[in-house]
């Protein structure tokens, strides 16, 4: 997937078919993805990416499950996970249900947010 002004000009890319879409302010937006990618029939997506990819689909509200990972390392500042617009009340957070995971010495947690 991937902005149309950046589309390769062939149909394929090795066997990979792309998927060229519009992009506003040099974005796509979460839900044409979701959509484009429905319209071939794909209605299952797993979305792997970094703090930008993953705030945009939770503010699209696109996702059904987010998995975050947390490990005992300290690194100092970087780049957020997640970054969400401010809330003005603690209860206009959102509270998922949460399955956790051990995973060595990480833990995992499965986030519900469809329901």
């Amino acid at each position: 997937v991937c902005d149309r002004r950046c589309a390769p000009p062939s149909q394929r890319v090795g066997q990979a078919e792309p998927l060229a879409l519009p992009a506003r302010n040099d974005r796509l937006s979460p839900r044409a993805v979701l959509d484009a990618l429905a319209e071939r029939g794909i209605r299952r997506v797993f979305v792997e990416g970094g703090g930008v990819t993953v705030s945009s689909f939770l503010a699209a509200r696109c996702l059904h499950r987010l998995q975050i990972t947390i490990a005992p390392l300290i690194i100092g500042s970087g780049r957020p996970s997640i970054t969400l617009p401010e809330i003005q009340r603690i209860s206009a957070g959102l509270r998922p249900e949460v399955r956790r995971f051990e995973l060595g010495r990480d833990l995992l947690f499965e986030c519900r947010l469809d329901g």
